[in-house]
């Protein structure tokens, strides 16, 4: 993993791709949360924590809303989230993942030492889904700017399956993060507005930028678009093409979208997000969602 160019991607194109990211046992791990959460699930009560709002959603949160509002202190207390999502029907292996791994070394790396993760969410199209289990294109962070006090955070979106288009794969606008304006990028990763508003998204890296690998089998050892990537454009962004234990991680601002599952198999993701400092409501000065901090440092006041 080469923290120099997952850096200078995230900078130039707002997302890079990591192959591969997980290990097998890791792999196998948080594929067996994800499996468990479905179960658990699809045999709820409809008021249940995790029930049918999230099989109609696609979106499992590992510690859903409900729970955290009767427990504040899961929100920002490292103590208090770790006895809970190391306790069934989550998994503690994956708890490790988050906070002794080599995914807790990027995040520091690419966030610094205050970074806190901030959502835990598993997010699966069922088989033959259809365009209800699409998902528009959005920002990650739109749902929340307004009304907080915004930090940036970065998402890292790792496929539990091989993702392609036909299973709904996601789709990405490179460089619309820097089209978001009023907008304090990650320290480091400021995007440079004038070179990239010259670019096309589908520009070669001769021309434009350190695409080469970025978009797995789309672009060539060259940084020029392959004959894959050809036939892959749409009009609306570049389809990422993930091998399963694989990720991709993107600023909050980049644009993405995914499209429906047409095929016989569930289409698994886990997304785990992280932001330089808490992001809080104004108002109240509360977590808007997590703010654990990670390596095992308790909760700044």
């Amino acid at each position: 993993m080469d923290i120099g160019t997952i850096r200078q991607d995230l900078k130039e194109i707002g997302y890079a791709l990591v192959d591969p990211f997980l290990t097998s046992e890791q792999l196998e791990s948080i594929r067996i949360e994800c499996e468990t959460l479905r179960e658990v699930a699809a045999h709820a009560k409809p008021s249940s924590l995790w029930g049918a709002t999230a099989v109609a959603s696609c979106i499992y949160e590992t510690l859903p809303g409900g729970l955290c509002t009767s427990n504040p202190s899961l929100r920002s207390s490292y103590s208090t989230y770790k006895s809970k999502r190391s306790s069934w029907p989550l998994q503690s292996a994956v708890w490790s993942v988050l906070f002794t791994s080599q995914l807790t070394d990027l995040v520091t790396a690419l966030l610094g030492p205050t970074a806190v993760l901030f959502n835990d969410q598993y997010i699966v199209k069922p088989s033959h889904g259809g365009e209800a289990a699409s998902f528009s294109w959005h920002r990650d962070s739109n749902w929340c700017r307004e009304g907080s006090l915004p930090q940036p955070y970065i998402s890292i979106w790792v496929a539990l399956d091989d993702c392609e288009v036909e299973n709904g794969c996601l789709l990405i606008r490179p460089r619309s993060h820097a089209t978001c304006s009023n907008y304090v990028h990650i320290p480091g990763l400021e995007p440079d507005v004038e070179k990239i508003s010259s670019c096309d998204i589908y520009d070669t890296v001769d021309n434009c930028s350190s695409m080469n690998g970025t978009n797995g089998s789309l672009v060539n050892e060259n940084g020029a678009p392959t004959k894959d990537m050809a036939a892959s454009r749409t009009a609306d962004g570049v389809p990422v093409l993930l091998s399963a234990g694989s990720a991709v991680i993107m600023t909050d601002v980049v644009e993405h979208a995914s499209g429906a599952n047409r095929t016989q198999y569930a289409r698994r993701g886990w997304m785990p997000q992280f932001s330089c400092q808490p992001i809080l409501w104004k108002e109240t000065k509360t977590p808007v969602s997590l703010a654990i901090p990670l390596r095992g440092r308790e909760e700044r006041t």
